[in-house]
């Protein structure tokens, strides 16, 4: 083992952009018009509560991700953004969407938290796109935080999409929720608020590990109750 430099710890909301937030939204007629309002309230109570200097991303997705508004921290733009959603008739696929979008977030450079919140009837198994054990494996690798919101069916069972959705937000250790069993809107944006309090951690490598070879790193961290 070799020992890196002394740490820079410093929280997230210090730093220029804090984290880039993508609220994903599907707009297909299969989400029942029951729960509309309630995701309206939702989307717009997470923009309301948006961390300083927070760029958010609102987009829908059918076969891909239609972003509505991009990167804005502006309260009346975001909000004008969720109040103009529509909902179509349209073939959704979560796998294949997530995929991409976190693919994207692997090859960029930007020192920013990225995350997710996802408002769906669950996630698909396709056999022509990217199954959901592949998005498995990729979120297994790269633990962005995604954020979960399902809705259940009008007139069939969808229990194991919604199941294959929730594992996502498991494996990435974020809450999710049931919109059915949800008490109030604000109970999403506290489990993303939970996120706000990050700590960004880095470590000065000697020139020597830098070789661009795949290396492990022990963190120890030491606290009021111990190490």
């Amino acid at each position: 083992a070799v020992p890196a430099g002394e740490p820079i710890v410093r929280p997230i909301s210090e730093l220029e952009i804090p984290v880039r937030t993508v609220l994903l939204l599907d707009t297909s007629l299969s989400v029942s018009e029951k729960y509309r309002p309630t995701i309206n309230e939702i989307m717009n109570n997470l923009v309301a509560n948006r961390m300083d200097r927070e760029l958010i991303t609102v987009a829908t997705f059918s076969d891909k991700i239609n972003d509505i508004i991009q990167d804005s921290n502006d309260y009346v733009q975001l909000k004008g953004a969720i109040d103009g959603i529509s909902y179509v008739d349209q073939e959704t696929y979560l796998t294949d969407v997530l995929y991409e979008l976190l693919e994207s977030w692997n090859h960029s450079d930007e020192n920013v938290l990225y995350r997710v919140i996802v408002v769906s009837d669950g996630v698909d198994n396709n056999s022509v796109g990217y199954t959901k054990e592949e998005l498995y494996s990729l979120v297994k690798e790269h633990p962005y935080p995604i954020y979960t919101v399902g809705c259940t069916y009008k007139n069939s069972d969808n229990s194991e999409q919604l199941k294959n959705m929730f594992a996502l937000s498991r494996q990435t250790q974020t809450p999710f929720w049931l919109i059915d069993d949800i008490g109030s809107a604000m109970d999403v944006v506290t489990g993303v608020a939970q996120g706000n309090d990050l700590l960004q951690v880095t470590l000065p490598l000697p020139a020597e590990l830098a070789d661009g070879a795949v290396k492990g790193v022990k963190i120890n961290i030491s606290t009021a109750q111990g190490d």
